[in-house]
């Protein structure tokens, strides 16, 4: 192709692109290059423009076409030298005449900017005490924690500056402070008895003393004060009622703990339950603090006399505002982590008073002095101003996807392509959309069936969204193997280069080679005094993107002040899309600790957010994805929810979430309350959106859209799925019935293949692992027709890593049937045909649940143990996924009872699955629970629409939607902590409701590896990464059965032999990272040991 090159850079960045383009083109202006270029080539020159884009590189790139026409294929740097075109404006001026920036102010900027300044002078105050300064000498010896933490002490002495002074009064104190003051303060702390531990049991809660004490006759109510009170106690992490503070506390509560004296120490300071007297004085011995350094009244001074002159600080209730002390708290984390993390030499000598001698934290690696606490608490402050003042603009300078042809590209009308037309009109309304979502919010609900393209949809509906401004939007997902299926997927289908996509990952087989080294490492940082210098991204995790990263001061502050051009938290903040697990987002709200709340905060505030099939977490995982949804609303993001089986009670729960979000960015941003939010819902069908204001309203057009999607879906006469129940009676006869139903299925649904043996790929679903083991042993002992050969696979998670992730590729190229004679070259598949004279050839795989989640298999057949209704409606999408044949026999059996109804075990329908012991079925027989329409023709009928009157005692469908509106909504039952307390209550400034409902909270694991060769080898436990321990396994010896085989068995040491040769490492190590899997850790009195085949894994 014929390309035009143009360049609007400035300064050094012209000379850096002018070096780069002069290689590949010749010039033809002084800023403008003409060359014909190979598609290669084109990639090549992009590349090496983003690696060397400054603040100042612009270069925009035409296709010269035959016609005479051009179209601008991409831009890299500021995209606003350019329109969307690519043309460069005939004249500029300095002058603000659009005033465009005012878009991007924030009503409540500089009061956010204000109150992490102010904080930051604050908020480690507390370090000044005798216990902390001993601790960081070198040498120390003694408890590495304060009976008090620094940061309670920090606000009690807040307390005892502020006195009984409201807002207006202790800022012009502050405006006057010099270094007497700070006798006057350790005074009243004395005085006022705020010593808690010393002076008594505890003192008030300082939070509902600002906002409840009483001056003359008149309660004075200080809003400033208690924001800045609560940002200096959860710099560090959020109040929390620990387990061993002996509190009953009702649900209902939660929100009156700012005001009542729930709130002390223990709160802060689990460990003040068992404190020291001695240690207890050595907290409160302070002799000065920061405010005795001349440096440090000079910056309060300055910034006191800034807030002064803005009214609106003391005029509006801050802790009911999120979005304005979250973005505060946000500000002032990162600044402290950054400041805390530059090394000695960067320190700022200009802001030490050369009399205050008190220290704040030590270097990590010498353990000398290393920053001055006056210095310290001065940067914080310094750096927290203006990260917050950076905020408003900050998406505007990030990079975006620009014209990428593969999201412009419409779906054209063929055989092939008839499922995925859906995806033109819903990117035709996303486009119409654009300039109102970004102005009033979006909620959107992609409901299209399974296989019909709703990943490559999904990013087109954002593309279409973002306008002319360029998309950034990231997908959330369930699983880790699907993060990187879906990360593929953008970049061979969409087109999208490692430029414009981040996968992020994190591993458990890293998990386990760092845990040791973090444990150690969390020690060395309350050694140090500075737990800011943490690392905000776990080591194991990793992510992968190449494109341009943010400049500038912002830069700094995102790689912690440390020389990390690499970082971490910088690539996820920069990438255009971020595709990752579900988990890297979730600590927005989550991350009640630490800091790890800065990257994902950070990555909502600058991009919109897909939730990729957010039904599949479990029951106890749904009120951490409102509150996901909640903090997106806050930060401004468009949401949009996938999955052809949304619940109604969940999307009116994530729909009420994000209008309260919603609601406070308003009140942050520009003062509003009260707007419609855009909201659109898009199936196969049909796509419509509505302009909502309120609850009620959303839940009417959701199920107006719902009727209309069950009207088509019950049309639909080309049935590729159908379904019957299995009848059986125990569970020793099992085994039989299912390779009896095996059989029948087969000779229903078989493949002729060319060298004419008959064939069908048939996928058997348990509900849990340790029964696959079980299964497949009883089978192998079974007697199978002599014109019948099986193959058997064993797949779930707990094979070694290298060997589940061999057993997937394989599925992935045998299970894709696009193209129906694909499969017939697979070795895996040709192989056994060729060595068995069988007429009929059964591939089977004997799975768990990770078989019908993130998948993209076809099958032949299906035979499934029932959890819940979910779960048979996700496994249905993968039997005829690609090929869609219609068929008149049932493809799909459920038994009639699951293995634990089949013993008579009550709750039967559980883990997975709905029945809890408060709310169980009175019977378990599929064919009394549920009604034939419910499972017959698997849709998400039964799914997307509940009855009027439900009958959670009887039927398995009205159970699931029972349970789901008590977790999500439950306003009767006082002691259950329900999802929609978080956004309906004022309890965001605390811990608490997340610690009651946290996501992904599992049962303890083992980390477990193979290590050796096929001669010698055995397990060994990761507990001690550097020195495992080796462990016993039991391992099995199966029935040899020569007509089923064992299929797709890999052999994990020749694939880590092959892999350490590959990458040039140790063997050990590779085994290690490689053949490692997780084990339950079980209870004491369980002593049985694990069970262990090459072929069935671990169970």
């Amino acid at each position: 192709m014929n390309i035009l090159l143009v360049a609007q850079c400035s300064k050094r960045a012209l000379q850096e692109t002018r070096r780069v383009l002069d290689q590949f083109a010749e010039r033809k202006g002084d800023r403008t290059w003409q060359t014909p270029v190979t598609a290669e080539g084109l990639k090549t020159i992009r590349q090496m423009l983003r690696k060397r884009a400054r603040r100042n590189t612009a270069v925009a790139c035409h296709w010269l076409k035959n016609n005479h026409q051009t179209e601008l294929l991409w831009t890299v740097g500021n995209m606003r030298r350019f329109n969307s075109q690519g043309t460069v404006p005939t004249n500029t001026t300095s002058h603000n005449i659009l005033r465009s920036q005012d878009e991007n102010c924030w009503q409540t900027g500089e009061a956010i900017a204000l109150m992490a300044g102010m904080s930051g002078l604050f908020h480690d105050l507390g370090k000044a005490n005798a216990m902390f300064q001993a601790k960081l000498k070198p040498k120390a010896k003694g408890p590495l924690s304060e009976p008090v933490r620094h940061e309670w002490v920090s606000l009690r002495l807040f307390q005892a500056f502020v006195g009984d002074l409201d807002d207006q009064e202790w800022l012009r104190k502050l405006a006057e402070v010099t270094p007497n003051d700070d006798r006057a303060m350790l005074a009243s702390l004395q005085t006022n008895q705020l010593r808690d531990g010393l002076d008594r049991e505890h003192g008030s809660n300082p939070l509902f003393y600002f906002s409840n004490s009483i001056k003359g006759k008149n309660k004075i109510f200080r809003p400033l004060a208690q924001a800045i009170g609560w940002l200096i106690v959860s710099h560090h992490r959020l109040p929390q009622f620990y387990k061993n503070c002996e509190r009953n506390i009702s649900p209902q509560d939660y929100e009156h703990l700012l005001t009542s004296n729930q709130l002390d120490p223990l709160c802060n300071s689990p460990q003040f339950k068992h404190r020291d007297d001695k240690e207890l004085k050595a907290v409160w011995d302070i002799k000065h603090t920061p405010m005795a350094s001349k440096t440090w009244c000079a910056k309060a001074q300055g910034l006191a006399r800034r807030a002064g002159r803005l009214p609106q600080l003391y005029q509006a209730d801050w802790m009911s505002q999120r979005f304005s002390v979250h973005l505060a708290r946000l500000s002032l984390m990162l600044a402290d982590h950054y400041y805390s993390a530059l090394p000695l030499s960067e320190s700022q000598t200009a802001w030490r008073d050369k009399g205050y001698k008190l220290i704040a934290n030590t270097d990590f690696k010498t353990k000398r002095a290393k920053q001055h606490l006056d210095e310290h608490n001065i940067g914080v402050a310094h750096h927290g101003f203006l990260l917050a003042k950076s905020l408003p603009r900050l998406k505007s300078i990030l990079p975006t996807v620009g014209r990428i042809k593969g999201l412009r590209e419409r779906v054209k009308r063929t055989d092939e392509t008839r499922h995925f037309l859906w995806q033109n009109a819903a990117y035709d309304m996303a486009s119409s959309l654009a300039d109102h979502s970004r102005r009033q919010g979006f909620f959107g609900v992609n409901m299209a069936s399974t296989g019909c393209g709703k990943t490559l949809g999904n990013a087109k509906i954002m593309y279409g969204l973002a306008g002319e401004q360029g998309a950034r939007f990231s997908v959330a997902l369930g699983l880790r193997t699907l993060t990187m299926q879906t990360g593929d997927a953008f970049r061979e289908r969409l087109k999208l280069s490692d430029e414009d996509l981040a996968v992020l990952v994190g591993s458990a087989a890293v998990r386990s080679m760092y845990r040791d080294a973090q444990q150690e490492s969390h020690a060395e940082f309350f050694k140090t005094g500075s737990e800011s210098e943490q690392d905000t991204f776990a080591e194991h995790e990793y992510v992968r993107y190449e494109g341009s990263q943010i400049d500038g001061r912002l830069k700094a502050w995102l790689n912690q002040g440390r020389d990390k051009p690499d970082s971490k938290l910088s690539k996820l903040l920069s990438a255009p899309v971020l595709v990752c697990t579900i988990d890297h987002l979730t600590p927005a709200t989550e991350g009640c600790r630490g800091g790890k709340q800065i990257a994902p905060m950070l990555r909502l505030l600058t991009s919109d957010l897909i939730l990729d099939e957010p039904d599949d977490f479990g029951l106890e995982d749904l009120p951490a994805l409102c509150r996901l949804v909640h903090w997106a609303g806050v930060l401004g993001s468009r949401v949009l929810l996938s999955s052809a089986t949304l619940p109604p009670d969940f999307i009116q729960a994530l729909y009420q979430a994000y209008e309260k979000g919603r609601q406070a960015y308003r009140e942050g941003v520009s003062g509003h309350e009260n707007d419609s939010i855009v909201c659109g819902w898009v199936d196969e069908f049909r796509c419509h959106s509505e302009f909502i204001e309120g609850a009620e309203s959303f839940a009417t057009k959701h199920s107006e859209f719902v009727d209309r999607r069950v009207e088509q879906l019950s049309r639909k006469t080309h049935i590729t799925q159908r379904a019957d129940l299995l009848e059986v009676h125990s569970e020793d006869d099992l085994c039989s019935s299912i390779l009896s139903a095996s059989i029948k299925l087969h000779r229903e649904h078989t493949e002729c293949s060319p060298c004419g043996k008959n064939v069908s790929f048939g996928l058997i679903r348990l509900a849990n692992i340790k029964q696959i083991g079980k299964l497949a042993q009883r089978l192998m002992q079974q007697k199978v027709p002599d014109d019948i050969q099986l193959h058997l696979c064993i797949y779930h998670s707990r094979h070694p890593l290298i060997v589940r992730a061999e057993i997937e590729r394989h599925l992935d190229a045998v299970l894709s049937r696009g193209n129906d004679q694909a499969v017939w070259q697979q070795s895996v598949v040709q192989d056994p045909l060729d060595t068995s004279a069988a007429k009929n050839h059964l591939f089977i795989v004997l799975a768990s649940p990770v078989a019908e989640v993130g998948r993209d298999h076809d099958y032949s057949w299906a035979i499934v143990e029932p959890s819940s209704m979910r779960a048979i409606i996700q496994l249905a999408g993968r039997v005829q996924r690609h090929r869609k044949q219609a068929v008149s026999s049932p493809n799909i059996l459920i038994w009639q009872k699951n293995i634990r109804a089949l013993n008579s075990l009550s709750p039967a329908y559980c883990r997975p699955g709905f029945e809890t012991k408060k709310f169980t079925l009175g019977n378990h027989d599929l064919s009394d629970i549920l009604l034939p329409h419910q499972y017959q023709i698997p849709s998400a009928i039964s799914r997307i629409k509940r009855s009027e009157e439900l009958h959670p005692n009887d039927n398995l469908v009205d159970l699931e939607h029972a349970q789901l509106k008590r977790t999500l909504f439950n306003a009767e039952q006082s002691s259950t902590v329900a999802a929609n307390l978080f956004w309906e209550k004022n309890i965001h400034w605390s811990g608490e409701v997340q610690a009651h409902t946290r996501f992904r909270q599992s049962s303890p694991e083992i980390d477990y590896c193979l290590m050796g060769d096929s001669e010698d080898w055995g397990f060994y436990n990761l507990s001690d990464y550097m020195a495992p321990k080796r462990d016993s396994f039991q391992k099995i010896e199966l029935v040899d059965n020569p007509q089923i085989r064992s299929w797709l068995v890999a052999d994990v040491f020749s694939l880590c032999e092959m892999k350490a040769e590959r990458e040039g490492r140790e063997l050990e190590d590779i085994q290690k990272q490689f053949a490692c899997f997780s084990v339950p850790e079980g209870s004491k009195n369980n002593t049985q040991k694990p069970h262990y085949h090459p072929w069935l894994g671990v169970f």
